[in-house]
This record gives C-alpha cells, sequence and structure tokens, in this order.
C-alpha cells in the first residue's frame, strides 16, 4: 500500500461504500488525509447508508455534512436513535437537498423535526415509516419540496394533499392501500402541468380512475402501477401518446395482447425503463412489437410471463441494443437460443438474471458468462455464474 500514490489511493477510495470509508479513515494518518482532502470532497457529497449493518456514528455523518456540503442522505433501515436523528437533522441539513429516512416511526420522528431545519429539501422519501396523514402535513409544508415517496404506509389516506397546495414533480405512493381517490385526484390536479412522476396502488383504484388521473397529467413521464390486477385496456389507451421514460405494470392479468401490441406500436422511443412482470398476456409478439418501437431501452424486466417463447426474447436482444440490465426470472418455456452468442448483444449489458429458467443450459450460461466476462449472469439457482467451477475440463 505504501507504493500507491494518492492519486490511484482516491481513486480506489471513491469506489468504496460509505459504511467502509468511516473505517478507514482510523486505518492511518495518510489515509485520513486523503478521505478529507480535496480529491475526496466528490465522495461526501452522498451518503448512503441504506440498509447498513455497520453502525457509523452520526456524529462523523454529521461532520462530514458540516465539511463537503452534503446533499443526499440515506438512513434508510438504519438502526439510529429517532431522537439522534432529529437531532442531526435540525443542526446540520442546510445542504441537504435529498433525504431517504424509509423504516424509520416518523410518527415519533417529525415531531422533533422543525420545519426550518429543512430548508432546502427537494425531494423526501419515507417508505414503510408508519407515516399518519398529520406527519405528512409537516412534510408537505417544507418550503422547496418538489418530490415526495410514502410508498408503503398503511395507514395514509393522502388527507394531507387537500390541506397543502402543494405543486410537486413526483408524487409515489404504491402500497398505500387506503390511499383515497379523492385525495389523488386532488394532488393530480394541483400538479397538473409539473408531475412528471406517479406510483399508485392499483388495487385501491378502478380502471377509469386510474384512467382519470393520467389523463390530467400532461407532463406525465413516469408511470408505475405495480397491482395492476383490475386493470383494463382502457389503461393502455390512455397511456397512448404520453412521451414515457420509465413504464412499471405489474400483474396485469386483463390487459390482453391485441391491447398490448396496439399499445407497443406507438413512439416508445424515449423509454429506457420498462417492467410488465406478472403480466399474463405478455407473449412473443408483443416482444417482438417492444424491440421494434423501444430500441433504447436500457432496464427490461419480464418476470413470470409464461407466454413468451425463445423468438420473443431473441428479437428483444438483438434490436435493443442498449439494454444494461434484463431479468427473465422464471420464463420457463425459453431455451439456449433465446440467447445467441453474439457479442453485439452483450456490448452494453451488465446483468442478465435467468433464475427459474429451466430450459436454458448451464453449458450455455458458462459460454456466455467466458465469453463476456462484464455482465453478471444469474443462474437458475440464483447463483451468480462468475461464482462457479468450470463443470467439465473442456472449458
Amino acid at each position: 500500500m505504501e507504493s500507491l500514490s494518492v492519486d490511484l489511493l482516491a481513486n480506489i477510495f471513491s469506489f468504496m461504500q460509505i459504511k467502509h470509508l468511516a473505517l478507514q479513515e482510523r486505518v492511518c494518518k495518510l489515509w485520513s488525509q486523503i478521505l478529507n482532502n480535496s480529491f475526496t470532497n466528490n465522495i461526501y457529497r452522498k451518503i448512503n447508508l441504506r440498509n447498513s449493518s455497520v453502525q457509523v456514528p452520526l456524529t462523523w455523518i454529521a461532520n462530514k455534512i458540516n465539511t463537503h456540503s452534503t446533499y443526499c442522505l440515506s438512513l434508510s433501515g438504519t438502526r439510529y436513535n429517532t431522537q439522534e436523528v432529529a437531532n442531526l437533522l435540525k443542526e446540520h441539513s442546510n445542504t441537504l437537498v435529498h433525504l431517504n429516512l424509509s423504516f424509520y416511526n416518523f410518527k415519533k420522528l417529525y415531531k422533533s423535526i422543525e420545519v426550518n431545519s429543512l430548508p432546502n429539501v427537494h425531494q423526501i422519501t419515507v417508505c414503510e415509516a408508519k407515516l399518519s396523514d398529520s406527519a405528512l402535513s409537516i412534510i408537505l409544508t417544507l418550503p422547496k419540496l418538489t418530490k415526495i415517496d410514502v410508498s408503503h404506509n398503511h395507514l395514509l389516506e393522502g388527507n394531507a394533499f387537500k390541506q397543502h397546495n402543494k405543486p410537486l414533480t413526483k408524487l409515489w405512493f404504491e402500497g398505500c392501500e387506503n390511499f383515497t381517490f379523492e385525495n389523488a385526484l386532488h394532488a393530480c390536479k394541483v400538479s397538473a402541468e409539473s408531475l412528471q412522476k406517479l406510483g399508485i396502488d392499483g388495487e385501491n383504484f378502478s380502471t377509469q380512475q386510474v384512467c382519470s388521473l393520467v389523463s390530467i397529467l400532461n407532463q406525465l413521464s413516469n408511470f408505475s402501477i405495480p397491482f395492476a390486477d383490475w386493470m383494463e385496456n382502457q389503461l393502455l389507451s390512455d397511456l397512448k401518446g404520453l412521451s414515457l421514460e420509465f413504464l412499471k405494470i405489474k400483474k396485469a392479468y386483463m390487459l390482453e395482447e391485441p391491447f398490448l401490441v396496439d399499445f407497443f406500436s406507438c413512439d416508445l422511443s424515449s423509454l429506457a425503463y420498462l417492467e410488465l412482470s406478472e403480466c399474463n398476456h405478455l407473449s412473443t409478439s408483443v416482444c417482438v412489437q417492444i424491440s421494434r418501437t423501444c430500441f433504447n431501452l436500457k432496464t427490461l424486466i419480464l418476470c413470470w410471463c409464461l407466454n413468451i417463447f425463445d423468438q420473443g426474447i431473441r428479437s428483444l436482444v438483438t434490436q435493443c441494443k442498449s439494454l444494461n440490465y434484463l431479468d427473465l426470472t422464471g420464463l420457463k418455456f425459453i431455451t439456449d437460443s433465446a440467447l445467441p452468442l453474439d457479442e453485439g448483444i452483450y456490448t452494453q449489458l451488465r446483468f442478465l438474471s435467468l433464475c427459474q429458467c429451466n430450459e436454458v443450459s448451464d453449458k450455455h450460461l458458462w459460454d456466455i458468462q467466458y465469453s463476456f466476462p462484464q455482465v453478471k449472469i444469474m443462474n437458475y439457482y440464483g447463483e451468480y455464474c462468475e461464482n462457479w467451477k468450470p463443470y467439465n475440463s473442456c472449458f
């Protein structure tokens, strides 16, 4: 280590997680200096401790926020004392723009938070935080708030949106089964000219209600409805014409093949993320049509769509040259021929999941991994192929 230059060490540290950097600072004086000088100022601009098992001292976090002007702080899933987190936010949050406090008991936390202590927060994420409407009301008074994710807060009804007519650019409330349509409609009307990202719980609303929300949002580019069990074909008709960049529709058992083909016949060249998991009528024909119009896709997730065969996947991987992430979990009827050993397919690809794809052979997966080592591949059992030992000496 002594022979490594300061520049090289700084570059190595830039790839490490924040929770580990807190420990590296204690190794020696040189490392501490490197981790606190101009080389690494940008490292601490984002402090992400999401689900960290390493309990980084809050005093250390406070110091980094103050000295490096941290703008993004995620404490999601950590186990800090609620009062200590509240004190941190009171005293050291002037530079914060994005705050993630998911899995905290926000009912306790919000009483200790002063709105004027979060003057620059534009985006806040409080998923599974036992959020009440009174706590949401406090959040909505943040002066610069434009993006909010309150997903999986089961008691939330959304009444606070009627008390605060705040235009938003992002509203995400997936898994909030008590969120009423009236409150969702009010929030969307207030943000009709600004809302770009909308995530809703499809189990709560009818197709007509969801369509009425979509129809008033002129700038909508990201749309997510993960529980679309009862959504009918009208939803696809109302999504037509939007310049979508992100689309997630899961468990859409009632969307029929002709309507899916028709929808994907539209210009969807701006679409970068597409998830259609557990859509019963998603077929090879639909996949072929997707490959023709969604050629700029970077992420594609088609888990447990049992009507897709080799031709559909082969069409997608050969036409969508920008694919970076491909999840085909549970596609039981695709075989080796769905993924030809063509260098052009794997140029951009970095992740490929074939979990529970029992007709794709281990030999073929090893051939892909050996030929394109930059791709992380998951096999039938969810194991990464790079960890395998070749099962035959001929490899």
